[in-house]
C-alpha cells in the first residue's frame, strides 16, 4: 500500500506517454505503411506537441485556476488550447504525408476530438491528484483543529475540578478536621490521577470508575446525612478504555445542583452497566425548583458543556446522550461505545 501511495506524478505520466507513443507508432507504421524513420519522427513530434500542450493545461493552468475556484474559465481556455493543439496535429499529419487525402479543415476537425480526449484524460488525472492533495490538507487541518480543541477542553476541566473538590474540603474543615485530613489525602491521589491522565488520549475504564468512586466518597463525607447517595458500580475487564474524565462532569454536576431541602429526600443515584462494548451510565439527582427557575438550563455549566463537545469530537456516532428534567429530578443517561485495547 505504501509503495502505491509513493508513486509520483512523473512516473505515472512516463507510463502514459510511453504507452501512447507505442500505440501511435504501431497504427502509423502498419496502416499508413510509413518508413520506419518517418514513423519515428511522426510519433516524436506528435508526442512532443501533446506533452507541451496537455501539461501546460494540467500542471499550470488547472492548478492555478483550481486554487482560484475558476473551473468554468479553465474549461473555456482548455478548449481553445485544444483547437490550437489539433491545428498543429493536422500540420504534422499533412507535412509528413500520413496518407490522408481529406482537405486541411477536415483533418483539423478530426484531430480536435483527439486533442480534447487526450487533454481531458490528462487533466482529469491531474484534477484527481490535486483534489486528493487538497482533501489531505483539509483532513490534516481538521485533525489539528480537533486536537487543539480537545486539548483546550481538557485544560478547561482542571479549574472546574479543582474548584469543586477544594470547596468540598473547605466546607468539611469547618465540621471535622480529622475527616478533612483524610479527604485531603484522597484528594491528593485524585489530583495525581487527574494530572497524569488528563493528557492521555485514552485511559482504562476501570481507572475512570475508580476516580469516580473516590470523588463520590469525598462528597459523601462532605454531605453526610444531608444527601442519600446510591451507587451501583461495575467491575470491567482490563481491555476496555475510555477518554479520560468523560463521566466525571456528570457526577460533579449532580453534587453541585443536588437539592438542599432535607424534607424532600435529597438523593443522588448512579447506575452503571455494560452490554458488550457499550457502557450504560445513568445518574440522577434531586434539585431545588428555585435553582431550576434561575438556571433553566442546568446543562449549561462549563463541565457539561465541555463533555458534550468531547463526546461529539471523540465518539461521533458512537454515543447517545439523553438529559431530562421532571418532578424536581435531573437525570443523565449516556450510552457510549468504549474502546477495546
Amino acid at each position: 500500500m505504501n509503495k502505491v501511495k509513493n508513486i509520483r506524478w512523473w512516473q505515472i505520466m512516463t507510463v502514459v506517454w510511453t504507452f501512447l507513443a507505442f500505440a501511435i507508432f504501431f497504427q502509423i507504421y502498419t496502416q499508413y505503411a510509413m518508413a520506419l524513420q518517418q514513423a519515428v519522427v511522426y510519433v516524436v513530434l506528435v508526442i512532443g506537441v501533446s506533452v507541451i500542450f496537455t501539461h501546460f493545461q494540467s500542471d499550470l493552468l488547472l492548478s492555478r485556476l483550481m486554487k482560484r475556484r475558476q473551473i468554468v474559465l479553465f474549461v473555456l481556455l482548455a478548449f481553445l488550447i485544444c483547437l490550437v493543439q489539433a491545428l498543429v496535429y493536422a500540420v504534422i499529419d499533412i507535412k509528413l504525408g500520413a496518407g490522408d487525402a481529406r482537405p486541411f479543415y477536415q483533418v483539423w476537425v478530426s484531430f480536435i476530438i483527439s486533442a480534447v480526449l487526450l487533454s481531458g484524460n490528462i487533466c482529469g488525472l491531474r484534477f484527481y491528484r490535486e483534489h486528493a492533495a487538497i482533501e489531505k490538507k483539509h483532513r490534516e487541518l481538521q485533525t489539528a483543529h480537533l486536537e487543539a480543541e480537545l486539548k483546550l477542553l481538557r485544560d478547561q476541566v482542571n479549574p472546574h475540578f479543582l474548584f469543586n473538590v477544594i470547596n468540598s474540603i473547605h466546607v468539611l474543615m469547618k465540621k471535622d478536621m480529622a475527616q478533612a485530613n483524610a479527604v485531603l489525602l484522597k484528594f491528593s491521589d485524585m489530583l495525581r490521577h487527574h494530572l497524569y491522565d488528563s493528557t492521555k488520549e485514552y485511559i482504562l475504564l476501570r481507572e475512570e470508575i475508580a476516580y469516580l468512586q473516590n470523588y463520590v466518597n469525598v462528597e459523601k463525607i462532605r454531605w453526610g446525612n444531608d444527601v442519600q447517595v446510591e451507587c451501583e458500580w461495575i467491575d470491567v475487564p482490563e481491555y476496555y478504555q475510555i477518554a479520560p474524565f468523560m463521566l466525571s462532569p456528570f457526577v460533579e454536576n449532580a453534587f453541585k445542583y443536588v437539592s438542599h431541602d432535607e424534607q424532600d429526600g435529597n438523593h443522588i443515584r448512579i447506575r452503571m452497566n455494560m452490554k458488550g462494548p457499550d457502557l450504560l451510565f445513568r445518574i440522577e439527582n434531586t434539585f431545588d425548583p428555585g435553582i431550576y427557575i434561575s438556571k433553566p438550563d442546568l446543562t449549561g455549566g462549563i463541565g457539561l458543556a465541555n463533555v458534550k463537545k468531547r463526546l461529539l469530537l471523540i465518539y461521533p456516532d458512537r454515543h447517545e446522550l439523553k438529559i431530562e428534567t421532571g418532578n424536581n429530578i435531573f437525570s443523565v443517561t449516556l450510552s457510549i461505545q468504549v474502546k477495546e485495547v
